[in-house]
């Protein structure tokens, strides 16, 4: 079945009841300057709808540049505003943006923009839509006054700008201090949350309207304005029009606890600022690296850099994210807010239409300065490896940053610079253990595929993942200490079994691995076997579940004869295939290699010539009596991908 066939056959089936996916209202977006024009494709409706695209050099001290759609062009040139600083709008001859329907443009040859001279950059964008984003624009009167606003829901976070004089940006936060309507923190500076001049005119915003006073910075008579809005979780969003995507919350920590903050999803972008003391405002996000032992921030009140930090800090967990205890002088006890965006999952994120969307195979290992190995998503899993000489298998995830593992070994993790993931296309930068000759397998987390970072309690529990149905394989690798991998399939047909992908050895009877329990759609379990769950051990799981036309995960019984067809509903790209009741290697099969061709998931063996399986529109059949793949009698699971 051709692409454009399944399109169409996809599109017929359709869907009812959906709300808008956070893919179609956020983007963060990773670039080098080009010196010229940029065209950056994300999904937003930006032209239509209107937002803004917020953009920040990463390598050098250029000031944030944050463009509006409300924003009307001067002279020809589309206006500006910089988060850390308290300048009125400004244009400047090289530095301009378009706005598309599908994304934007970045004109000019500035450093604070598009450079090219080796700048790095990071952009974020943000779409109106009710429920999570507004950007409104007035012209103050000086008297205590009601602005009206299009969110559709009370808002969590208001930041209002003058645009035609120097003011300080004023923010509300609902969670700034026990009456936000009274407390203004300021984004350009480090200031604690301050009642001064009653900014918001002591009155609360509500779905229709936001209140401001008489102080120039919001409300001066005959000034222009800007204002930005967040949503506080409202939740219509995603596959069933009942999850939320953006929240505006507060949280305390000391230097004794952390605190583990609960949003019910994983988010993708940060904002953090201590309302109770002075402290930068810090912009973190999973593209850049947001991970439970790496973080890279930049703040938004500063033209500083970007800072790469190796320590536990605030990181991303299945169900919202951790602030560590006060930590090299960062951070300090007190009360602090965030503005919280979740990740595209498998509630909020837009299904795939083609296995192409989430999946993809690059054999050329070529794209130095980076990324090597190159899709047409952003990679949160891959798996590298020479194909045409011994070498291990080598695997790493965003979540881990430059942190990577062997799936043939039972190894710790190891750390190496190039396994890198800042890039919107692909992974692995330089040349990591010789990738020009290697083969790259790329993942993007949905609803048939998930990774969850998570620490050992020695106790029965569950963790909660983000896919929206229930995984019926997971790879499990205890990260910090040599542990085999524990993969729990549903073709085993019993809770207590396990499988380790290392070995080539039949699946074992341990029924504290799972704890003898079969994953749901919201959380799986492990109980207290060292494999998956030993006290203050640092573990990894690959989930992966079956998906209509992109994924199946199943299993058959050998024939001992050509034939034998698996019918999955269409045409693999990808396959590995591993017998259960003996001994067989992790057989693995792809449309790069060649599926005349084979390597071993367990073992360091190069690439051989050997029809195992023959592929066709509809799924694969298996070759003659092979004990790997087919030997009469013997019991076998697959995982494919197209």
């Amino acid at each position: 079945m051709d692409l454009a066939t399944q399109r169409l056959m996809q599109a017929a089936a359709g869907a009812g009841g959906e709300g808008e996916y956070i893919d179609d209202l956020f983007s963060t977006s990773l670039r080098t300057g080009n010196g010229g024009n940029k065209t950056i494709e994300n999904s937003l409706d930006l032209s239509t709808e209107g937002g803004i695209v917020w953009v920040k050099e990463r390598n050098s001290g250029n000031s944030h540049t944050l463009f509006a759609t409300d924003m009307p062009d001067v002279s020809g040139k589309r206006p500006y505003l910089a988060t850390n600083q308290d300048n009125l709008q400004r244009t400047k001859s090289n530095i301009d943006i378009a706005f598309y329907s599908n994304g934007y443009q970045i004109q000019g040859d500035d450093g604070q923009i598009n450079q090219a001279s080796g700048n790095t950059y990071v952009d974020w964008s943000m779409r109106k839509a009710p429920g999570f984003f507004d950007v409104v624009t007035y012209t103050g009167n000086g008297s205590a006054r009601t602005i009206a606003h299009s969110l559709g829901s009370v808002p969590g976070s208001i930041w209002v700008k003058c645009l035609s004089e120097s003011q300080s940006w004023s923010v509300y936060h609902r969670e700034s201090n026990s009456s936000p309507e009274d407390y203004e923190l300021r984004l350009d500076d480090t200031n604690a949350a301050f009642n001064y001049n009653s900014p918001w005119n002591s009155t609360l915003p509500t779905s229709t309207h936001f209140s401001v006073g008489t102080h120039g910075s919001v409300n001066g008579n005959g000034k222009s304005y800007i204002a930005l809005i967040f949503a506080h979780d409202e939740q219509s969003f995603g596959k069933d029009a009942n999850s939320s995507v953006i929240k505006c919350g507060g949280y305390s920590i000391s230097s004794q606890n952390q605190s583990d903050i609960n949003l019910g999803w994983e988010p993708s972008f940060l904002l953090v600022k201590k309302a109770s003391g002075t402290s930068n405002w810090w912009l973190l996000d999973a593209m850049r690296g947001m991970g439970p032992d790496h973080f890279n921030w930049l703040y938004a009140n500063t033209s500083d850099d970007e800072e790469a930090k190796t320590y536990e800090g605030i990181y991303p967990t299945s169900t919202g994210f951790n602030h560590e205890p006060a930590n090299n002088g960062q951070w300090s006890d007190g009360d602090y807010i965030y503005i919280a965006v979740r990740r595209a999952d498998g509630y909020v994120g837009k299904p795939p239409e083609l296995g192409t969307d989430v999946f993809a195979l690059d054999g050329s290992g070529a794209g130095t300065p980076g990324p090597s190995f190159v899709s047409n998503f952003p990679v949160d899993f891959g798996l590298t490896r020479k194909t045409g000489a011994s070498q291990d298998w080598y695997t790493g995830a965003r979540v881990l940053g430059s942190k990577y593992l062997k799936t043939n070994a039972n190894g710790d993790a190891n750390t190496d610079a190039e396994m890198a993931w800042d890039f919107n296309n692909g992974f692995v930068s330089g040349n990591f253990f010789g990738n020009s000759a290697n083969q790259g397998w790329m993942w993007k987390r949905h609803a048939g595929f998930d990774v969850v970072a998570y620490t050992g309690t020695g106790s029965n529990r569950t963790i909660a993942h983000s896919m929206g149905v229930a995984p019926t394989m997971m790879w499990v690798k205890r990260r910090n200490s040599a542990r085999y991998w524990g993969v729990y399939h549903s073709g085993l047909g019993d809770n207590r079994f396990l499988l380790r992908l290392n070995e080539n050895s039949d699946y074992t009877n341990d029924q504290a691995a799972w704890n003898n329990t079969a994953p749901t759609s919201t959380v799986f379990s492990v109980g207290t076997s060292t494999t998956t769950n030993a006290s203050g051990s640092d573990y990894i799981a690959i989930l992966f579940a079956s998906i209509t036309g992109i994924s199946a995960v199943g299993s058959y019984s050998g024939s001992g004869s050509t034939g034998n067809a698996q019918n999955i509903g269409f045409q693999p790209r990808f396959l590995f295939i591993k017998r259960t009741n003996s001994t067989g290697d992790w057989m693995q099969f792809n449309s790069v290699g060649g599926f005349g061709n084979y390597m071993q998931l367990n073992t360091t063996q190069q690439q051989n010539s050997q029809t195992y399986v023959n592929v066709s529109s509809t799924g694969f059949s298996l070759v003659s009596d092979y004990g790997d793949t087919n030997e009469s009698g013997s019991s076998y699971i697959y995982y494919a991908h197209a």
